[in-house]
């Protein structure tokens, strides 16, 4: 039993037989996003202000989740774009410290929010509040979290070539960018966050998938 086409491939290029391959997606229940926390309260608590653009990215800070692309691709848009914050939710796997020199050379200190884990209704108050989430992994078999955002109302991009990026493109509910390109990704990133009518149909179109 594989969880995506993505993971189905790797069996099979490892001289698995497709016939004795199942693909039975994950799964979340859905009912817990149906009373969702009000908006600007995860602002509030961190000293964020309603007016500025919150890039999330939520997972386990380990060097294959690519957040070091994302560092790279927010230092591009604080340049031109002052009102912007880049949070990043999710537990240490030994690569936050390379993450906060990357920042600190950036001069980015006061612009980058570590949270560390959250759970329940404070995950989901940042979800709420972000403007657009992030996930750009070097490998991934299938990941919740993109759906986790679309059924809080916030529109995602994904790296190219993953099995997460498959879903999310099959369901039109998300963009995609070329992994390690961060030119790219800063496009895509302002081009969600300006685009708002785009926004709301890859949510929906999101809804719809999980949902049915």
């Amino acid at each position: 039993i594989v969880v995506s086409e993505f993971e189905k491939r790797l069996l099979i290029n490892n001289n698995i037989s497709s016939q004795k391959i199942e693909i039975i997606p994950n799964g979340f229940d859905s009912l817990e996003y149906l009373n969702l926390p009000h908006k600007n309260q995860f602002k509030c608590k961190f000293n964020i202000s309603k007016n500025e653009k919150i890039i999330l990215y939520l997972g386990r800070i380990n060097k294959m989740k690519g957040v070091d692309i994302l560092v790279k691709s927010f230092s591009q848009i604080v340049k031109k774009h002052d009102n912007f914050r880049l949070v990043i939710v999710g537990p240490d796997e030994g690569f936050r410290f390379y993450l906060e020199k990357m920042i600190e050379s950036y001069k980015l200190i006061d612009k980058v929010i570590f949270t560390g884990p959250l759970f329940n209704k404070k995950k989901l108050s940042v979800l709420v509040d972000a403007d657009v989430l992030v996930y750009p992994s070097k490998y991934e078999i299938f990941g919740l979290v993109p759906f986790e955002a679309l059924m809080c109302n916030t529109p995602v991009i994904v790296s190219t070539g993953t099995g997460c990026s498959e879903l999310i493109l099959a369901s039109n509910s998300g963009i995609s960018f070329e992994y390690g390109n961060t030119y790219q990704l800063t496009d895509k990133i302002l081009e969600l966050v300006d685009n708002k009518e785009l926004s709301k149909l890859l949510v929906l179109n999101g809804k719809t998938y999980v949902n049915v």
